[in-house]
């Protein structure tokens, strides 16, 4: 039976505590320390205590060429929110990284802070989703200085499984919430009716290093990449559709450091030619482009190596010269990948916060909805602790890719399973409360993704069936209600029915409620006869008695 409301949440369980009271000459019972590349660190029980008598000191003496952590482990579940209370002694002008962290392949953090030291004891709460399959993670501590002591003390972690997908509920889908990537001009002239709201223009052959070979102003009249971008804007663009351009690759000529066969990904070696391209393009396309985007994948070598704080610099520049330009216009911050949440929060810190309008990250859906719902509950927490929490959170670049061990994906119909689990992957954003999502792309990276098919470039795929049906459930609607179970996810939309989709396989279902008809992922509407029960396989939405016309 599928539960009328969110099923209640189990109660938070402390699973670690630590006073530090114990008699300990090195490191405290549960404690450990990992010292790789030859680093050398010193631990040992302080009286100085922020409570009772005892503390755990902390201090790096070499980092050789690693660095070395002081970490708590425990088990972690996929799903489970974990929440870390502690407090921190650390001499003024001293910091130190706190951070949750995958204590197995690929190593990464979840959620980090970097704190400064006043002399006093502080408190800091650390909070996140884990997002992997079931395995050990860690509380960590490591140290930004040398020969620096930071104190530890009462130290408590707190197992919860609330729902996920709260901050969504009572407020619209955001009208710029579904959108595209078109990256082959040229090979068609396609606009097929998606329903999208939103352009990025990323790999359209528009960037920074195309547009402005040489160290002299744009020519867009003999420059091909910038002949491309006034296409897309001024031509094929339509106009209840807005464009997001995203900065990437420096020219040579600008290069941090030219020598290097990945300049494009090095830096800027004055920020004044950047300005300079910012102000050029941004007088060009004023009311046209209102999103800026400050760049793509910025913690992947293959986009970025300059660092979190040289890109907050160039998105300082970009924001004074853009908002100078038009106030209306937005400033997107760098997005990152799945493993990026360490540079957004050292990006953010570095000053990018003051100028930024919205928070970006990528997501291609392999995993299911749970893995899908917790990345965006960690980008919202991260939010919140850099004072960011009234920012909407975008999904700007993703799709979904069947696996062999990707739920719902049997490898019968590649096409029709990767529709499948981009409508469900879709539905989760949207119930999660992402701002926007740009599928990656209308030509698809293989043909079982594309939204279009290259035999005519007009006639729909599966996953464009899929997408445009998904986006009509969702325009204009407000969320009322959303969760994930074991075998299902709901999302509830206020007048107009529920949508259902399936989290890991087909299952049976009982509805709540009796529904007037069954909307599909392939576009159709059903009559269902007053049904309840159904084999849920794909995406399905019930329309309920009186619903809103959409």
């Amino acid at each position: 039976m599928v539960a009328s409301t969110a099923p209640a949440t189990l109660a938070p369980l402390e699973v670690a505590r630590s006073s530090f009271e114990e008699a300990f000459s090195y490191k405290a019972p549960g404690w450990n320390v990992n010292e790789y590349g030859g680093a050398i660190s010193r631990l040992g029980k302080s009286n100085d205590a922020a409570t009772g008598t005892g503390s755990q000191s902390f201090t790096l003496i070499s980092k050789g060429t690693g660095d070395s952590n002081l970490l708590r482990g425990f088990p972690m579940k996929q799903g489970y929110v974990y929440q870390v209370s502690v407090k921190y002694k650390l001499p003024v002008g001293k910091s130190a990284v706190m951070m949750l962290r995958h204590d197995a392949q690929p190593w990464n953090s979840i959620a980090q802070q970097t704190v400064q030291g006043n002399g006093q004891w502080q408190q800091l709460t650390l909070k996140a989703a884990f997002p992997h399959a079931d395995a050990l993670g860690s509380f960590r501590v490591a140290h930004k200085h040398l020969d620096t002591p930071i104190l530890i003390d009462d130290f408590q972690m707190v197992e919860s499984k609330p729902n996920l997908m709260t901050f969504s509920h009572g407020q619209p889908v955001s009208p710029l919430f579904t959108g595209i990537h078109v990256n082959r001009l040229g090979t068609h002239n396609a606009w097929p009716a998606l329903g999208v709201k939103m352009m990025r223009l990323h790999d359209t052959g528009t960037t920074w290093g195309a547009m402005q070979p040489t160290d002299a102003p744009v020519d867009f009249s003999t420059n091909a990449a910038a002949r491309r971008l006034d296409y897309y804007v001024f031509s094929y663009r339509r106009p209840d559709v807005a464009l997001m351009y995203t900065f990437t690759n420096v020219p040579k000529w600008a290069a941090l450091d030219p020598t290097r066969t990945d300049y494009r990904t090095t830096g800027v070696a004055d920020l004044e030619s950047f300005r300079r391209f910012v102000r050029q393009i941004g007088t060009r396309y004023k009311g046209h482009i209102r999103y800026w985007e400050m760049w793509n994948e910025s913690n992947y070598s293959l986009f970025w190596t300059g660092g979190p704080v040289h890109l907050a610099e160039l998105t300082r520049v970009a924001a004074e010269e853009l908002k100078a330009i038009d106030p209306e216009n937005k400033i997107v911050a760098a997005n990152v990948i799945w493993n990026g949440q360490h540079f957004l929060e050292d990006y953010l810190d570095a000053g990018a916060r003051d100028h930024v309008d919205v928070l970006s990250y990528h997501h291609y859906t392999e995993n299911g909805p749970v893995a899908n719902a917790v990345f965006h509950y960690n980008m919202r927490e991260l939010a919140a602790r850099h004072g960011l929490s009234h920012l909407p959170i975008w999904n700007t670049e993703g799709d979904a890719t069947c696996t062999e061990v990707t739920p719902l994906c049997a490898g019968v119909d590649l096409m029709q399973e990767q529709a499948q689990l981009s409508a469900g992957a879709v539905l989760t954003m949207a119930a999660s409360g992402v701002g926007n999502y740009n599928y990656y792309t209308l030509e698809g990276r293989s043909p079982d993704r594309a939204l279009l098919s290259s035999a005519d470039w007009s006639t729909l795929t599966a996953g464009g069936k899929a997408y445009q049906s998904v986006a009509a459930w969702l325009a204009g609607a407000t969320v009322q209600d959303s969760w994930c179970e074991a075998t299902h996810c709901v999302l509830r939309l206020q007048g107009r029915g529920w949508a259902l989709w399936p989290a890991r396989e087909a299952v049976n279902i009982t509805l709540p409620f009796t529904p007037v008809a069954a909307r599909t992922t392939d576009g159709q509407r059903l009559s269902v006869s007053g049904a309840t029960r159904f084999l849920l396989n794909q995406p399905v939405f019930f329309e309920i008695a009186n619903a809103v016309t959409f």
